[in-house]
């Protein structure tokens, strides 16, 4: 949830600056990071899911997607997720079996100025679910939910949006036989971002996973067919072209490249070839203006402008929002305090940093200086100390225990120690001569911890010298 604010604050700094009608949607995919729940993390995620749907009602979103990984919790969870929210949730194909209705909003038509936009959404039939069979619940395919829905948007709406968690093949399907949708947003395919691109009609676009980047599209609405496919063809091969001038650049110190090239055979094709681009880019160009200046008579056709905006660490935080954060994370440590085993701590490979000390007596000075030393000590301070998110990166040896385990490591575990370098170091301390050590540390390791989310400096190579635990 930690870019929920900065993601807040940026909507209200754009909505502001440009002072222009606004439509904020999500595709979905955004309740939960996997696609099951472990029964020892199941409590624990659907606090974090509660404080997203309260995040993104706050921020006012118009509408959000349902995908496979939103429902994972169950049907029942989700439709207290659904009451919860103050925006709709869409899915055209999720229905109830027992009167083939939909189960939640199938579509919506939303007014921003003069223009109504229509909002369906479309949730995958192939991934993980959790329905039970008294849930009497069922995704249907897309081919039998659309063709009605889009006839009816056709007639209420002048632009149309698809919210889509189909694979990319059946988006670009649905382009070709619904060429009335205007724009497909799609979620939970690729990793990254994905600029909007024309698939017949359509326009396809995608911002990356988890919240880590805002998509922004600046539209230009006429009520009639995008124009911008032969511009963005114009653009695209104008730039086209000054790359291959900067290239055949290159040839200016020749007076006459074709003559004096003769006895550099490689250099020539090199320059022939770049040649015989640029002459087929102006070609194109000339094709292309000329087909622009025809339709200046015509209606003119819409257009947009899209920009991607990451959420870094150094951005600013919605105030109102950030306190829905911190209270979402008081509920799961509070939560997680609970849920404590009345049992003896775990049995562990791992015996803690103080038992190395007696043997490497320098490196334990060191440690003992080192913010590793205080890392449990800092979920401590926050009241954090029991949040299954945060501690397994501020103890010693949580990569070997399922998460829900790292709240009864014993007190000497209590940080991030030698062995999370080096390695378990039980059986070492009984039998330091057969049972030797890593004793390189690797950038991986520090990765799974020092990531980009958490630590955005991370430079292994310069911070790797400051362990101190080699000297003697």
């Amino acid at each position: 949830m930690g870019g929920l604010s900065k993601k807040a604050f940026q909507y209200e700094k754009i909505t502001a600056e440009e002072n222009i009608p606004s439509l904020i949607v999500d595709a979905g995919s955004l309740l939960f990071k996997r696609t099951k729940l472990s029964k020892k993390r199941a409590e624990q995620e659907k606090i974090t899911a509660l404080g997203i749907v309260e995040s993104y009602s706050r921020i006012g979103y118009d509408a959000v997607g349902i995908a496979r990984e939103d429902l994972i919790a169950g049907l029942d969870f989700f439709k207290k997720i659904s009451e919860a929210s103050a925006f709709p949730w869409v899915s055209a194909n999720l229905i109830d079996t027992l009167t083939n209705k939909a189960l939640f909003t199938p579509s919506l038509l939303v007014q921003k100025g003069d223009i109504t936009i229509g909002i369906t959404s479309l949730t995958d039939t192939a991934l993980y679910t959790a329905f039970k069979e008294e849930d009497h619940a069922a995704v249907l395919p897309w081919q039998k939910m659309l063709p009605t829905l889009i006839e009816e948007l056709k007639e209420k709406s002048d632009l149309i949006i698809l919210l889509s968690n189909l694979p990319v093949k059946d988006n670009r399907a649905i382009t070709q036989a619904y060429p009335h949708i205007d724009i497909i947003i799609q979620a939970g395919i690729t990793v990254g971002n994905q600029p909007p691109r024309f698939f017949n009609k359509t326009l396809i676009c995608q911002t990356g996973k988890q919240g880590k980047q805002i998509g922004i599209m600046n539209i230009n609405w006429q009520n009639s067919p995008w124009g911008s496919k032969k511009a963005d063809q114009l653009d695209k091969s104008i730039k086209s072209l000054d790359r291959l001038s900067w290239q055949l650049g290159k040839f200016d110190k020749y007076k006459e490249p074709l003559v004096d090239l003769k006895g550099k055979p490689d250099q020539l094709a090199n320059y022939q070839k770049l040649l015989l681009k640029k002459n087929k880019v102006v070609q194109e160009i000339e094709r292309l203006s000329a087909a622009n200046s025809q339709k200046k008579c015509e209606k003119i056709p819409s257009s947009y402008k899209n920009r991607f905006i990451s959420i870094q660490t150094t951005l600013p935080d919605h105030k109102d929002i950030v306190a829905i954060v911190e209270k979402t994370k008081q509920e799961i440590n509070q939560l997680g305090q609970k849920q404590i085993a009345q049992k003896n701590t775990i049995e562990s490979p791992y015996i803690g940093s103080e038992s190395c000390t007696s043997c490497h007596v320098y490196q334990g000075a060191s440690w003992q200086k080192s913010r590793h030393a205080k890392a449990y000590t800092t979920l401590v301070n926050k009241n954090q100390q029991f949040n299954l998110d945060c501690l397994p990166c501020h103890i010693t040896g949580s990569g070997d225990l399922d998460k829900g385990d790292a709240v009864n490591l014993s007190k000497n575990l209590q940080a991030v120690g030698c062995e999370n370098c080096h390695g378990p170091g039980r059986q070492h301390a009984q039998m330091p001569q057969n049972m030797g050590l890593a004793s390189q540390v690797s950038a991986s390791t520090c990765l799974k911890c020092h990531t980009e989310d958490h630590d955005d400096s991370f430079d292994f190579a310069n911070d790797v010298k400051k362990l101190k635990c080699g000297k003697q």
